[in-house]
């Protein structure tokens, strides 16, 4: 018999008990209490996580997947997408130092990135905490662009096991 897990239940009283904390190392003021509930569960291909975010406070750097799709639902609070502009050629890879525009979101918004497309974060405003999940694909290599951040991440998975390599993207040049 396995002793992996077939199934989880986490009750919501034991969320803070077994979240942690997860700045993103490339913004130190992003920093959002996490539980992953697909790692819990045994899932490898599919990353899902509950997520919330102390008011002021942002999810992560402005970022877009070139392999993995992802999503967010919100449960509770109030906050601001910040997405990159709409470009008429709809092609995202590769664009560096982009415009955003700012969605505020709130209970029950979904928000949907298919791969290589539009960057994006989170920003949670007012009082209260902005609780979400949120997941997406787990390829076996991905690419994360930061455009406004001029880094790429390259990450290799290996069941539970995680490879990045973050790089410089060079400054644009004037022709």
């Amino acid at each position: 018999m396995s002793s992996k897990p077939t199934h989880l239940h986490i009750s919501p009283s034991s969320h803070s008990q077994l979240a942690t904390l997860r700045p993103h190392p490339l913004n130190a003021d992003a920093q959002r209490l996490t539980l992953s509930l697909g790692d819990s569960a045994g899932l490898t291909n599919l990353g899902i996580h509950h997520v919330r975010l102390a008011p002021n406070t942002e999810s992560t750097v402005l970022h877009r997947h070139i392999h993995d799709e992802e999503w967010i639902y919100i449960l509770s609070g109030r906050g601001v997408a910040l997405i990159e502009k709409e470009r008429p050629d709809d092609k995202y890879e590769g664009q560096y130092d982009v415009e955003v525009e700012e969605i505020p979101i709130g209970p029950n918004d979904f928000l949907g990135f298919k791969r290589s497309g539009r960057a994006h974060s989170l920003r949670c405003v007012g009082g209260e905490e902005l609780v979400y999940l949120c997941g997406g694909t787990r390829n076996k290599m991905d690419v994360v662009e930061y455009p406004n951040a001029r880094k790429v991440l390259k990450m290799e998975r290996q069941g539970s096991e995680r490879r990045m390599d973050y790089s410089d993207v060079p400054p644009a040049t004037k022709e």
